[in-house]
């Protein structure tokens, strides 16, 4: 017994230490810097790793416009140490190492030349601001210290300022700056500047022609006294944000019960069945789909065509796939007088003809994947022009019978929504450390959402800009202290009250069939709806599941129905789910994705460390 469960514990202790990760840790970092007379920086660096399994390199991120990259293995943790030149590899702005290590300790040895693009020169003074490490470093690192030294080894004239998300600290030296810390976590930033006199740059050329000593020791002030006052300033406000969310979040509870929009009729099964079954398959897509004709409405037209006698549905051979079968459209009423949406759709997809009359073939439109790529691109966006010229015309015509009313409390919760907002982020605007231009750029866009909100208090789509301007620009430029943070809740409690209440109400028909709607789609989801031996019946129901979303589960049960298997071999065809699925129709959007540029003044460097 003894020996079995020793066999079973080493057993075990192998079993962890096969599936357990190689890691490393950065015990110490260690940054000397010199500004140069030219603007340029030259940069060593020691890393000291400790590595728990095999690498093959490490790696460093630097984030500015770096050159003459150069890495070496060192003795010791000294920058006079003897040292070993390492291969590297430049990769999109990281650097490769190489170096095989497995299960110890090293220390590499880093230089590399900064642009002169780091340093402004102003006329009476020079200004850096600068980060080794940024958000984007994705290691933890222990013992950091790094020293700049201004190109004159000289402290004379020089300030020194620190933006550190953890916690280290910086000293004034008598040739620039020191900085030191225990622990820097993945992500910190670490960003100093330094102002020193602009003669020491005898090499470098003015940048910009002003007198800015004055005028950024003030900026730098003001920043260090919002800092000091932000949680005193906020935390004042906390009480009001609290009071204003919780009213909010009540009228959020009493819209939900008592919103004009909300069905309060009888809630009975077989209501809302005849409600759904009896109503056109465009217009049950349309409620369904919020509201809209998207690609799903192509099935629903069509079936609704099925239903008037216009069209009729055949299964087919393929053209496509040998010995397959695909499904056909045929226009049976040629002179069928028809709206302007069913003419369109006729006119863009019934193109071929025969004896029995125009037709098309389902697997026409759905997505061939042996197809080449650019073939498929054509006939997507020849689908996507012709889809939407249909589906704006059909939008109309289902919108045309249906009555909606204005919600006049919706107007109220938009505008008092919008004005709290607005005061609360101008507030934040005046008091977080941030610097006048940004507080300037801040205040337009302010001014410009707040003006859109309160002239389109009804228009949801402009609406959501002003709560996602104030919750991202806090999150990315403010402080996040307590006060912060419960504001940019209020702003995401507000703005979620406002787009989720309905702006209007539909009349008493269309609030019932909505209902229907969504209680149809549930019993096709959880097997709740009935089946039919009725022929006509059976295929509107089959229709109404694949408009819902619902096709193959409602499949499933009628064809594991023991009163229907054995009839619907003798029955007109039945559309099967998995063909008249949407997501196969032969469009797919092509986007180009854009980055935004961006000309403030913003601190240069960054970057990280790690290993592979």
């Amino acid at each position: 017994m003894k020996k079995s469960l020793i066999t079973a514990l080493f057993s075990l202790l192998i079993l962890l230490y096969a599936c357990s990760d190689d890691t490393f840790t950065i015990d110490q970092v260690q940054i000397d810097a010199q500004i140069n007379d030219n603007g340029t920086i030259s940069v060593q660096e020691l890393f000291t790793y400790t590595f728990d399994g095999s690498f093959e390199g490490v790696t460093r991120t630097i984030k500015s416009d770096a050159s003459e990259f150069h890495a070496y293995l060192a003795d010791s943790a000294d920058f006079d140490s003897e040292m070993t030149v390492l291969e590297t590899e430049e990769d999109d702005g990281t650097q490769m190492v190489y170096s095989d290590s497995d299960n110890e300790t090293k220390t590499f040895l880093y230089e590399y030349r900064i642009s002169s693009d780091s340093v402004t020169k102003y006329q009476d003074i020079a200004d850096i601001t600068y980060a080794f490490f940024d958000e984007s470093n994705e290691t933890d690192l222990h013992n950091v210290s790094f020293t700049v030294h201004t190109p004159v080894n000289e402290a004379n004239g020089m300030h020194s300022f620190l933006k550190d998300d953890s916690g280290g600290s910086l000293e004034e030296t008598a040739s620039g700056i020191h900085y030191t810390n225990d622990f820097v976590t993945e992500g910190d930033d670490v960003t100093f500047r330094m102002l020193f006199p602009a003669g020491q740059l005898a090499a470098m050329e003015v940048d910009k022609d002003d007198m800015m000593e004055t005028s950024i020791l003030q900026e730098e002030a003001e920043l260090a006294a919002k800092e000091t006052e932000l949680d005193e300033k906020t935390n004042a406000i906390s009480p009001y944000i609290w009071g204003a969310a919780g009213f909010f979040i009540l009228v959020a509870m009493v819209l939900f019960f008592k919103h004009p929009n909300r069905y309060r009729g009888r809630k009975d099964s077989t209501l809302f069945i005849n409600a759904v079954e009896n109503t056109d398959p465009l217009l049950l897509s349309y409620l369904h789909r919020m509201h809209a004709i998207d690609i799903h409405g192509i099935n629903a037209a069509l079936f609704s065509l099925r239903r008037r006698g216009v069209i009729s549905l055949t299964e087919a051979d393929s053209a496509i796939y040998n010995g397959q079968k695909t499904y056909r459209y045929t226009w049976e009423k040629e002179n069928a007088q028809v709206s302007e949406a069913d003419g369109i759709l006729r006119d863009w997809l019934f193109t071929e003809k025969d004896e029995k009359g125009s037709y098309f073939l389902l697997e026409s439109i759905q997505d061939d994947e042996n197809v080449s790529e650019k073939e498929r691109q054509k006939k997507a966006e020849q689908m996507q022009k012709q889809f939407q010229y249909w589906s704006n015309a059909a939008q109309k015509e289902v919108q045309k019978p249906l009555n909606k009313y204005r919600f006049g409390f919706y107007t109220v919760l938009s505008i008092l929504a919008t004005i709290l907002v607005s005061i609360l982020y101008y507030y934040h605007i005046t008091v977080q450390p941030i610097t006048d231009t940004t507080q300037l750029v801040l205040m337009i866009l302010l001014v410009v959402f707040t003006g859109l909100n309160l002239f389109f208090k009804r228009q949801k789509f402009i609406l959501p800009a002003l709560y996602l301007y104030a919750i991202f620009t806090s999150l990315i430029l403010f402080t996040l202290n307590s006060g912060t943070v419960w504001s940019i809740l209020f702003f995401a409690v507000a703005g979620a009250v406002v787009l989720c209440t309905p702006a209007s109400y539909w009349e008493k028909e269309v609030k019932l069939l909505k209902y229907a709607i969504g209680q149809a789609a549930w019993m096709y989801k959880h097997d709740k709806y009935p089946v039919s031996t009725d022929v006509s019946l059976l295929q509107k129901r089959v229709e109404n599941a694949i408009i819902l979303g619902q096709g193959k589960v409602f499949e499933e049960k009628y064809m594991n129905d023991r009163a229907i298997a054995p009839l619907v071999l003798t029955l007109p065809v039945l559309p099967a789910a998995a063909s008249f699925d949407a997501s196969h129709i032969w469009m797919y959007n092509v986007s180009a994705a854009s980055s935004p540029s961006s000309s403030s003044s913003t601190p240069t460097g960054g970057g990280g460390a790690g290993a592979f």
